[in-house]
C-alpha cells in the first residue's frame, strides 16, 4: 500500500511538472505529454516499490 501511495504522489508531482512544461513552449500534443508523464509514473511507481523494500529489508 505504501508504494502505491508513493507512486500517486509522484505521479501527481510530475504531471503538474509535465503541465507547467507544456504551457511554457505552448505544446498542444496533449497525447505525447500524457505519454511522457504514464511512462515516468510507472517508473516512480516501480522505484518505490524499490525503495520499500529496502526499506523492510533494514528494518
Amino acid at each position: 500500500m505504501m508504494e502505491l501511495l508513493i507512486g500517486i504522489i509522484t505521479f501527481v508531482f510530475i504531471a503538474l511538472i509535465a503541465s507547467e512544461i507544456s504551457d511554457w513552449y505552448r505544446v498542444n500534443e496533449t497525447l505525447s505529454v500524457f505519454l511522457f508523464v504514464a511512462l515516468l509514473g510507472i517508473t516512480c511507481y516501480l522505484l518505490g516499490l524499490g525503495v520499500v523494500e529496502l526499506f523492510e529489508v533494514n528494518v
